[in-house]
């Protein structure tokens, strides 16, 4: 598990906002050299992004819709909704609330194969019904750098290691005992190494 509210937030260079890294692999890469990383932001009033050549991103705003820029192309991407672009497009945000916060997600273009799915949970009902165990196995297990793991977007979880609140990171979803608390979403992210013979595409929500 790896809770957001216990992560450290990195401003960023131009002011703009700052980042907190839920997880990433390598571990301690540069942000331009990681295989994945799942991020959330904080951007304060509009912002240009950073470009990262190589990789692949998608945005899913988490608090307001957010009006994003992409080649000079405009986007209105609503509340967990995803956006997806390249990490060499030059990338802007305008948004209608001062402060808004975003799941970024980054791929090594080519060298991954991410699936994303979203559920929806309702008061009561518990996360492992939901979920078809997949091939992909926690970080140190024996594919190091794959992961199968659920990002909370909103509402609350709650179980024998207590609540989980938006943001968060479930790294083992499918043997956890946690239920919803509010209407909750979840964003199942199924990371897979190209190397092992799958083939490196991105599947949308």
């Amino acid at each position: 598990m790896i809770r957001f509210g216990e992560q450290t937030a990195t401003p960023w260079a131009n002011g703009g906002g700052h980042t907190v890294t839920l997880l990433q692999h390598p571990a301690h890469a540069e942000p331009t050299e990681v295989i994945w990383r799942l991020s959330v932001a904080e951007i304060v009033g509009s912002s240009a992004f950073s470009m990262f050549r190589g990789l692949s991103r998608w945005f899913v705003p988490l608090t307001d819709e957010v009006e994003v820029t992409v080649d000079e192309q405009s986007n209105r991407v609503h509340p967990l909704d995803a956006l997806s672009f390249d990490g060499a497009d030059r990338v802007s945000t305008r948004q209608h609330q001062q402060t808004t916060h975003n799941l970024n997600i980054m791929v090594r273009t080519g060298a991954v194969d991410l699936r994303l799915r979203r559920c929806t949970l309702e008061p009561g009902e518990s996360l492992g019904p939901r979920l078809t165990p997949s091939s992909a196995r926690p970080i140190g297990d024996e594919y190091p750098g794959e992961l199968d793991a659920l990002v909370v977007l909103d509402g609350r979880l709650t179980g024998a290691s207590g609540e989980v609140a938006p943001w968060s990171l479930v790294t083992e979803p499918t043997g956890c005992d946690l239920a919803a608390t509010a209407p909750t979403h979840v964003l199942h992210v199924h990371i897979t190494l190209a190397d092992r013979g799958k083939p490196s595409a991105a599947h949308p929500l």
